[in-house]
């Protein structure tokens, strides 16, 4: 049976030999202590002390703690602290880069600004095709544009008729938006009619004629077997 104290004890700075501290399963066993009561939490294995209105561990955690600032975050306090300490963290844009722009930590860990104040992304256009449209950096390129060039194989006779292109319309980029095609028809063959001798062999006939250069088809000039 215990034996009950109303006084403190003076060892007069004797040892306290094979004492033993109060053995209580936790904090609600030990009930309500006094300003520097001791007991052994038997469950946790921990001397504890009543301070402050609570049991707290005596010794065994974190006596100093020292916080290093990592990549993007900056940590307070940053020295070796001891007692109880609170340790805030706060986001730094701080990389080394000029930027008057508000900027975001991209999924790859990187600060990123947005492009053109608020733009998020960008849409592909007529002749127009965007690289990595949602950033952080877009590049915008004209879509490539092939011709192929094919050359004619019509071969127009006399009356016949064949398509050419007479002028093309372009808009302010280059682009071609008009082209004009016109049909040519090519005069037919002119008609000549010859009378006299043609079968004859005599110095009037026509093959006489021709053959010994007497018909003239110069211009304005007609020979006597034309009409």
């Amino acid at each position: 049976m215990a034996i009950n104290y109303l006084n403190s004890i003076n060892l007069n700075q004797n040892e306290l030999i094979k004492a033993q501290i109060e053995n209580q399963p936790n904090d609600a066993a030990a009930g309500t202590g006094v300003e520097g009561q001791l007991y052994y939490d038997t469950t946790l294995d921990v001397l504890k002390v009543w301070a402050g209105g609570a049991w707290s561990e005596v010794g065994g955690g974190v006596e100093t703690l020292t916080t290093t600032d990592g990549t993007y975050i900056d940590l307070t306090p940053n020295s070796a602290t001891s007692g109880a300490v609170t340790v805030t963290a706060d986001l730094s844009a701080a990389d080394g880069t000029a930027s008057a722009a508000s900027r975001f930590l991209t999924k790859d860990n990187t600060w990123a600004t947005v492009p053109q104040g608020d733009i998020t992304a960008l849409t592909e256009g007529t002749y127009i095709n965007i690289d990595n449209p949602t950033g952080p950096i877009p590049t915008i390129n004209h879509d490539l544009t092939s011709r192929t060039d094919t050359t004619s194989t019509d071969s127009p006779a006399f009356g016949g008729s064949f398509e050419a292109v007479t002028s093309v319309t372009t808009n302010t980029t280059g682009h071609i938006t008009a082209i004009d095609v016109s049909t040519v028809t090519i005069p037919a063959s002119p008609t000549i009619t010859l009378t006299g001798d043609v079968t004859g062999s005599g110095t009037t006939s026509i093959a006489t004629t021709i053959a010994t250069g007497a018909v003239d088809f110069s211009s304005d000039k007609r020979c006597c077997y034309c009409n």
